[in-house]
């Protein structure tokens, strides 16, 4: 639940020193894949601790199961945390289905109670708001609801991290076409093994701050790996941060879906600074 913070990164658990290193939001779900398994050392560091985090879980799930406790003896704190895992659920679901199954079932079963509750409140509260209205001097104030016109509702945009491993730098890319979405979904769900590729613009994007390039949306494919989009990235990092490019072989891996969210006041910027 943190973002930018500082933690004690050790390579191994026998590592008496370590670094101090921050951690962001975007290498948590980049180090929570499933797919791409060359991980670094923040990246295990990150892994450790959500398999003690969901390890923790299972072992509730167990007790439940075995009625050995029941949900509401435990679903604090472990509501606070299903609000954290909704950031960006679809990358805590994919972890726990692969790795800790017993995990995403108690996760759905504090998100089943949590709706319950919440529903529980609002009828209670609905009660209450009626009695208060039906006392004498308590006059109902009766508001015409607004005419819905219906609207054309433009398709909300995805957004996706990616790396050219072994280099560690992230970068990302927008897709608006629905089924490359698909696609790229399928590919972080281990259901198929392919590698981004398309066309690299010489132009800074909302989304893939503070890169001076991006990758056209429209272009966007996913196939077998082709080294010349890897090198075209490798080429403008190069130049950007006045470095030599390297001569190494690099992959381009997708490594996490990202919630709109996180670029909503970029784009809300950009689109000022553009009008």
């Amino acid at each position: 639940d943190w973002n930018g913070r500082e933690f004690l990164i050790k390579a191994y658990d026998g590592d008496a020193s370590g670094n101090r290193e921050k951690i962001t939001s975007d290498e948590m779900w980049a180090a929570l894949r499933v797919i791409e398994r060359q991980f670094n050392d923040k990246e295990r560091f990150i892994r450790d601790c959500f398999d003690a985090l969901f390890n923790r879980m299972g072992v509730f799930a167990h007790y439940l199961r075995i009625r050995l406790v029941e949900l509401d003896d435990v679903i604090f704190p472990f509501d606070y945390y299903l609000y954290a895992l909704n950031k960006n659920r679809a990358v805590f679901d994919r972890f726990t289905e692969s790795y800790h199954p017993r995990a995403a079932e108690f996760i759905r079963s504090v998100e089943r109670r949590v709706q319950e509750l919440e529903a529980e409140a609002s009828a209670s509260a609905a009660q209450d708001a009626a009695v208060d209205e039906s006392r004498p001097g308590q006059a109902a104030e009766q508001t015409a609801a607004p005419e819905q016109t219906p609207e054309t509702v433009a398709p909300e945009p995805a957004y996706f991290m990616f790396d050219c491993w072994p280099r560690p730098e992230r970068y990302f890319f927008m897709l608006e076409d629905a089924h490359r979405i698909e696609e790229a979904r399928a590919i972080l769900n281990e259901e198929v093994e392919l590698y981004i590729r398309g066309s690299v613009v010489e132009h800074p994007a909302y989304y893939n701050e503070p890169w001076a390039f991006h990758v056209a949306p429209s272009s966007i494919a996913f196939g077998d790996e082709m080294p010349e989009f890897a090198e075209r990235i490798n080429e403008l990092w190069a130049r950007q941060m006045n470095q030599p490019p390297e001569l190494r072989k690099c992959v381009p891996r997708l490594l996490a879906e990202m919630p709109p969210r996180w670029f909503a006041e970029e784009r809300a910027n950009w689109e000022r600074d553009e009008a």
